[in-house]
């Protein structure tokens, strides 16, 4: 049903409704309005350091979490590109809350632009990340609740897998996969 005085229908075109949707869902646009503001009012980038499983394809099933975190890990950050294609890559992720932070939920945010698990330190898998499609996209994890202040510096595992959720394809799902593709790390970061 439409007002009289107006021509167009109420119920927009998708193409036309979703694009406005996401300006304030995503974190880039409208900074000071969007959702992303709205429920993380406050940040912090984690230190980064990373080990690349050698071996290439397949390579990961020789090492048991016991092992990997023994590596050694080499410094990295924001915006550093793993791969290639099918390859493994650990994160060891150090997290420092502010004290200020007290009382409020605490989430852990990861964009790797591929499939990710999220470790405990003790070898627990804690959960599933994917940001690779719009609508499967899962960055979060939720730390607490209520934060106590008892733990100012957290630490997390995160591995990385070389693939997207629905593989490596590019335009065409029948398309073989490019062996050279590369994943930028864009967050990593505890929020409140």
């Amino acid at each position: 049903m439409t007002d009289p005085g107006v021509m167009a229908p109420l119920r927009k075109d998708r193409k036309a409704t979703l694009p406005r949707i996401q300006n304030f869902i995503s974190s880039r646009r409208f900074k000071d309005v969007n959702l992303v503001t709205r429920l993380y009012p406050d940040s912090r980038t984690a230190t980064l350091s990373y080990w690349s499983v050698p071996g290439g394809e397949g390579a990961w099933v020789n090492y048991p979490f016991s092992e990997v975190i023994n590596q050694s890990f080499t410094p990295t950050a924001l915006g550093a590109s793993f791969g290639p294609t099918w390859s493994t890559t650990w994160f060891k992720v150090e997290l420092q809350i502010p004290s200020t932070w007290q009382g409020r939920h605490l989430h852990f945010r990861w964009n790797s632009d591929s499939e990710a698990t999220l470790w405990s330190v003790d070898g627990k898998v804690l959960q599933g990340l994917s940001s690779t499609i719009d609508n499967q996209v899962r960055t979060d994890y939720l730390i607490t609740n209520n934060y106590d202040g008892s733990s100012p510096m957290l630490t997390y595992y995160v591995e990385m897998a070389g693939s997207r959720i629905k593989g490596t394809y590019t335009d065409d799902l029948i398309d073989p996969p490019p062996p050279d593709m590369m994943f930028t790390l864009s967050e990593t970061k505890r929020k409140v």
